[in-house]
Parts: C-alpha cells; structure tokens; sequence
C-alpha cells in the first residue's frame, strides 16, 4: 500500500511547515485504504499533540480502517469521540462503523449503531441497512435480516439488489431454503435484477433440497 509514502510525505512537510488538518486527513484516509486501523488512531493521537483538530472526514477516515480489519470496538470508540467533540456524522461514517460488525459478525452491535443514527439526527438508507443485513449474514440471524428488510420498506429506503442478496446468502448459511427462495421471487416482483451471485446464494440454501435447487 501506500500509505508509508504518505507518512513519509507528512514527516518531510513537517520539517519546513505545520501540517494542517488537509494534509493529515489526507495521510489517515492512506492509511485507511490499506486498512491500518491501528496507524490511523496513532495519527489521530499525533494530530491532538501538534493541536491540530481532526474533523469529521478525519474521523470517518479512521472508522473506514476499521471496517477492513473488523476493529469494531475501535470504531465504537472513534463515534464516541466524534460525538463527545459534537463532529457532524453522516450515512457513510456509520456504513463504515457498521460494516466493521460484518467482519466479526456482531450483528447485536451493528444493529445497536443503526438505531443510534436517529440521535445523531442522520438518515438510515440503503447503504447502512445492506451493512446491517450482512452483519447478520455472518452471525447467522436470517430472522433479524428479514426484519431489517421490512423496516427498509417502512422508512422508505427501498431495499436493492445488495439488500436482499446479503439477506438470502444469510438464510443460506442457515439452510432456510424456503425463505430464501421466497426471497429470490420477491427480487422478480421488486423488478430487481437477480445476478449470479442471487442465484448462487439460492441454490446453496437448497442443500438437500436438490429437486428445488434444480428448478432455479
């Protein structure tokens, strides 16, 4: 990656001027790329020593490493002191934050940061639901991504194809092939477009089940 170029960047500025907050956002969304959670705190704490303020998209920028590592916890905290230094949070810092629980499957934690966006007075769309949903993908809770589906419906934030390829590849890995291919017809009625990777997910659910699988 090359967020070490970016570091020694920030040094080499650092010996003739005083980095602002452009320039050190710039070096943490490096390090973000790459997925160095741990750089970008050690940025972020680099930054409070010069007295330079990180901003929202600083922040963002750090919670978006997390989200390659699945550092949940850290990001939590990141939010925290987003809230505590009353920075302005938007739809893509919780997708991050959310996104984070994905990796590590604690969907109990992506769906307490869901219902946080209301507080942080932050619109739930697409994006952070799809998160949501894949949260639960991985810690095995078809039932919650079916809720998180029809609450989609309720706030109007209509549900994609992402949404529900991530809610039917949750149903498959706890083999609830009729759900799943309920899921499956109601992407047909939606008048979404049902990828390989709809029909892929459709079909694993059917294990055992190979006289249904074969009418996909």
């Amino acid at each position: 990656g090359l967020w070490p170029v970016a570091l020694e960047l920030l040094a080499a500025a650092g010996r003739t001027m005083q980095p602002d907050v452009v320039t050190w956002t710039a070096t943490v969304a490096a390090a973000a790329r790459d997925g160095q959670s741990a750089v970008a705190v050690q940025l972020l704490a680099a930054m409070r020593e010069v007295l330079v303020e990180a901003n929202s998209i600083t922040f963002s920028s750090a919670i978006s490493a997390c989200r390659a590592t699945g550092h949940w916890p850290l990001a939590v905290l990141l939010l925290q002191d987003m809230s505590a230094l009353e920075l302005e949070k938007d739809h893509v810092t919780f997708a991050s934050a959310i996104s984070s629980c994905e990796v590590a499957g604690c969907w109990a934690v992506a769906l307490s940061l869901l219902g946080t966006m209301a507080e942080s007075k932050v619109r739930k769309d697409a994006t952070t639901y799809n998160a949501a949903i894949s949260a639960c993908d991985t810690g095995l809770r078809w039932q919650v991504a079916l809720a998180l589906l029809a609450e989609m419906d309720a706030a109007a934030a209509r549900p994609n194809a992402i949404s529900c390829n991530a809610a039917i590849s949750c149903c498959a890995r706890s083999r609830c092939w009729t759900v799943a291919l309920e899921l499956l017809g109601a992407m047909a009625e939606r008048r979404l477009r049902r990828s390989a990777a709809s029909f892929n997910a459709a079909a694993s659910a059917c294990r055992g089940q190979w006289h249904q699988a074969l009418g996909l």
